[in-house]
């Protein structure tokens, strides 16, 4: 995929998607490069490589287990086990089927389940962005409330993190061994 997407290459990866996908998951996807976009608009970042990574986030999310581990070298299982195989299993098929070359992009697919904090700036724009997604009727309110609540990668991904450690306490789901590190972290970086 060339470094800058025209019209109608995000209309060929939106196609591929909404061929790929379910309705749910690309109505998801199709939410999740909205936030990127604001967020990159909001980070002063390039926009192209953040739609990229958004749109392509959960192209490998619907396979079945055997798909994705049948895509991920049997010496990755383990990492890829940890992070969620899905994002994993993604970077490989936005390269081999969607022709992503950047590493950049591509590791903000491969981690964009599990929070990283020395990762990225994009790699932590597209976990903030899945992450806000709270669905079709909320996403007014999430752009709105945008630059109050991520106004600079590190605080976003807080905000990101205590949302999910919020939905599994009241959900009454064992919290992420990651979560819970990563915050600790950014709670010290922060201040």
């Amino acid at each position: 995929m060339n470094d800058a997407l025209n019209a109608s290459e995000i209309a060929e990866v939106q196609a591929a998607l909404a061929a790929r996908l379910s309705r749910s998951r690309f109505a998801h996807v199709e939410r999740v490069a909205t936030i990127a976009g604001h967020l990159a608009e909001l980070w002063d970042l390039d926009n192209e490589p953040v739609l990229r990574a958004a749109w392509l986030h959960d192209c490998a999310r619907e396979l079945s287990r055997a798909e994705q581990r049948a895509l991920i070298l049997p010496s990755r299982w383990e990492e890829a086990a940890d992070l969620g195989w899905h994002g994993p299993a993604g970077a490989v098929v936005s390269w081999q089927h969607f022709g992503e070359t950047d590493r950049s992009v591509l590791d903000a697919i491969k981690y964009h389940s599990v929070p990283q904090p020395d990762a990225s700036v994009l790699t932590k724009l597209i976990f903030v962005a899945d992450k806000l997604d709270a669905g079709p009727t909320q996403l007014k309110s999430t752009l709105d409330g945008l630059p109050a609540r991520c106004a600079d990668p590190d605080q976003a991904l807080l905000c990101a993190i205590e949302m999910r450690l919020r939905e599994h306490i009241e959900r009454r789901r064992p919290l992420l061994r990651q979560d819970v590190a990563v915050h600790a972290l950014l709670l010290k970086r922060l201040g």
